[in-house]
């Protein structure tokens, strides 16, 4: 059976909090592992230099000792007192053959401190081979450390070699391996300590720390389920997950919008769905209805053929004109690039005055222009559509006689046109949608004067695209004032007129 290797990889499903805990501890514990090598290291290397030293001072005292083939005591004072029990020397002569050897051993005494050395065997010594003691240099000293046979596991020795022979004095490091064996235990569990208590203090902190993104992701859950109103708790402070917060509130919010836009587009476009069907159904109501009158024998009479051919010409002519409408607002949604030249929006004005005076010449028209030509970057065309349906609008919904004034004039940087009637008016209810596709101020479907509802609509749109604003305010005294206003083309400012505009901008206004 294949054992899986312990990998990283095997993390990769756990939580965000459990994966940054297992990786701070990796990281601890991987600096403890190395500074406890390290330590151990330099206590080793401190703890052998004792010991060589120790064995420098030992060399007189041990080589002395070889010379002499008795068993003697060692007593508390002498030279000796300070040579460690297991200490081992060893002449060597110059084959690299033993000749004598001695050891220090403990007494039958009580007393730790009585010694003997033990000349002529030994109870531990240390593997060095011939070959080592042959290899040294005529009057050189070398230290090395070897494994121990006996009760003893190693050993430190100095080697000198002289002509004729050499000398081996080897301690035990008994008490060096020792110490380092506790000091490794001990780095062990305070170690072991130190990274519970990292974890336990890890996972709190990391857990206080994560705990927004754990709102976050609930709020994220009940957003996918259609609330779109949820937003995350915005923490404190700076941080990068409060920094997340607010990017996400900010990024929820625009969501939100959109998709409020997107549901008010629909609705816009089932009402005018169910807007054109309707305007269009009583021109097409009328034209089969005459169609019928016809086909009953209407054609008999001249006078019936007449009165059927002149309303049939004339729904006809209001259908054509209500399918432009609809056409020239549908083209106006997909946002076409316009062609923009310099346009002189007196002259402009003026001919549209002189315009809607033949088709109305029972309203008295009077036009004020600027004392400078004011020159804007504009569609002619759309312009000169905008000022016939404002003129038109002011025309069919006033009686005959009602004075109509329009006026250009600058304001800052733009120039302004106004159309002021002073007929009845527009009434309270219909001003927030004067400006909204087939908005009537009379709300009857099935009349057959007045207009469809749309000029106004696409005065806006058409408004809009130049960069321009549009509104509606009383009259002063009574009627209606429908105005928008252009910005004048750098270069040709005008100067300052006393005619004001409303602040609103692209709504009416009152």
């Amino acid at each position: 059976m294949k054992i899986p290797r312990p990998s990283w990889a095997n993390l990769r499903g756990s939580t965000l909090r459990t994966r940054l805990v297992a990786t701070l501890l990796a990281l601890a514990a991987l600096g403890l592992i190395v500074s406890g090598v390290l330590v151990n290291n330099q206590l080793k290397s401190y703890l052998i230099s004792r010991v060589d030293e120790q064995l420098t001072s030992a060399v007189g005292p041990m080589s002395h000792t070889l010379l002499s083939t008795n068993e003697y005591p060692v007593g508390p004072i002498g030279p000796m007192d300070t040579i460690p029990i297991g200490t081992y020397a060893a002449l060597y002569d110059a084959n690299g053959q033993l000749v004598s050897q001695a050891q220090i051993a403990l007494t039958n005494s009580a007393d730790p401190l009585r010694q003997r050395i033990t000349t002529g065997n030994a109870y531990a010594a240390p593997n060095i081979s011939p070959d080592l003691i042959t290899s040294l240099s005529n009057g050189t000293a070398e230290f090395v450390t070897t494994s121990g046979n006996g009760s003893i596991s190693s050993f430190r020795s100095i080697l000198y070699r002289t002509d004729q022979q050499s000398i081996v004095v080897s301690m035990p490091l008994t008490d060096v391996n020792a110490t380092l064996a506790q000091l490794r235990w001990l780095e062990l569990a305070i170690g072991l300590a130190i990274l519970a208590l990292l974890g336990l203090g890890a996972y709190l902190l990391i857990r206080r720390e994560l705990r927004p993104l754990t709102t976050m992701r609930d709020t994220a859950a009940r957003i996918a389920g259609g609330d779109l109103s949820q937003r995350v708790d915005e923490q404190a402070g700076g941080s990068e997950v409060a920094e997340l917060g607010r990017s996400l509130n900010t990024m929820l919010g625009q969501i939100e919008q959109s998709f409020i836009e997107k549901q008010q587009s629909q609705q816009r476009l089932r009402q005018f769905v169910s807007d054109a069907s309707h305007e269009l159904r009583t021109p097409l109501t009328s034209i089969r209805g005459y169609a019928e009158m016809f086909s009953r024998g209407a054609a008999s009479s001249e006078a019936d053929l007449a009165v059927v051919m002149r309303r049939i010409d004339s729904e006809s002519v209001r259908m054509s004109s209500l399918v432009e409408q609809l056409l020239t607002l549908a083209r106006l949604d997909e946002q076409p690039e316009r062609t923009t030249e310099r346009v002189d929006l007196a002259e402009l004005v003026n001919d549209s005055v002189l315009d809607i005076r033949a088709g109305f010449n029972d309203h008295p028209i009077s036009l004020t222009l600027a004392d400078q030509t004011p020159i804007v970057q504009a569609d002619p065309h759309a312009i000169q559509q905008v000022m016939s349906n404002l003129l038109a609008n002011a025309c069919r919904h006033t009686p005959a006689g009602t004075a109509i004034e329009v006026s250009l004039a600058q304001v800052a940087d733009r120039v302004a046109v106004r159309v002021a009637d002073h007929g009845p008016g527009v009434p309270d209810e219909f001003i927030d949608s004067a400006f909204d596709r087939f908005a009537r101020a009379d709300s009857a479907r099935t009349r057959t004067v007045g207009g469809s509802g749309l000029g106004l609509s696409i005065v806006a749109a058409l408004v809009s695209a130049h960069g321009g604003r549009y509104g509606y305010e009383p009259t002063a005294g009574g009627g209606a004032t429908f105005w928008f206003d252009l910005p004048v083309s750098a270069g040709d400012r005008l100067d300052q007129s006393s005619i004001g505009l409303p602040s609103s901008t692209g709504t009416p206004t009152t």
